[in-house]
């Protein structure tokens, strides 16, 4: 009987420990691949987001755009690897789709986690700080994003001569589509959502001249646009976001 207890702890004993063997080398072999991977696989996991994965898996604080540039590389040693017969690699068109995902990024961004290199709705962050300083803390109500990349918008266009308003002469747009507001960066937490965004345009004197404005009164009316070097501004006073027109596709008065 005692015989046979010492026997039935010392099996125990053995599975234990062949069990924490397994384990210890299931982590071990987890964090190699994580590391051949250049921490952007983790476990065959694959984070779409820059920042979607615990920090401790991004020491190094990299931005989007660094960590896209590394899934891009790592797609391509794959697929010189799988051409040469190296091995067998299933997990490469799940890492090339989401390469895709950050060519898009994220939907909306906050404030304090924000930085340059990241991409929201295909625009590259190239900036980011205070519209202000030493007024009011850097913060939601203070903030200017700079964003470079092109998109095509459709929405009201709404020129404002001088003297007519509030904010001097502007020629702005909003009342963008669904399509648009898809394609138009903003804050999670904005004093408003994306579908009142607006944004006025940067080369005004240019913009007038696409829109056949000649600036002795007040007009507005409905276009498609192709805009540039975004930039959204925060902060509680008479601002506003602006971006570049590049080119009106089509637009009626």
């Amino acid at each position: 009987m005692i015989f046979n207890l010492k026997n039935m702890i010392k099996n125990i004993i053995l599975i234990l420990s062949i069990i924490l063997n397994v384990l210890v080398a299931g982590f071990v072999g987890f964090y190699l691949v994580s590391d051949s991977m250049d921490e952007i696989a983790f476990g065959g996991v694959f984070y779409k987001m820059c920042g979607a994965w615990d920090e401790n898996f991004n020491d190094e604080n990299r931005t989007c755009a660094q960590i896209k540039e590394s899934m891009e590389l790592f797609v391509e040693k794959k697929k010189v690897e799988e051409e040469e017969g190296v091995e067998e690699s299933p997990n490469v068109k799940a890492l090339e789709s989401e390469v895709e995902v950050f060519e898009f990024g994220i939907s909306e961004f906050e404030w304090d986690s924000v930085g340059v290199g990241d991409v929201v709705k295909g625009w590259e962050v190239v900036s980011v700080g205070p519209f202000m300083e030493d007024v009011i803390p850097f913060g939601v109500e203070n903030i200017i994003v700079g964003f470079e990349g092109q998109t095509t918008l459709t929405g009201e266009w709404n020129y404002q001569a001088l003297g007519d308003g509030m904010g001097g002469e502007m020629l702005c747009f909003s009342k963008m589509d669904e399509e648009s507001q898809d394609r138009y960066p903003w804050m999670v937490d904005a004093y408003t959502t994306v579908d009142n965004a607006w944004f006025c345009f940067s080369n005004l004197e240019q913009a007038k001249d696409m829109f056949g404005i000649d600036g002795s009164s007040s007009v507005s009316g409905l276009g498609i646009v192709e805009v540039s070097d975004l930039n959204l501004v925060f902060y509680p006073s008479e601002v506003f976001p602006y971006a570049r027109l590049d080119k009106v596709v089509k637009f009626a008065k």
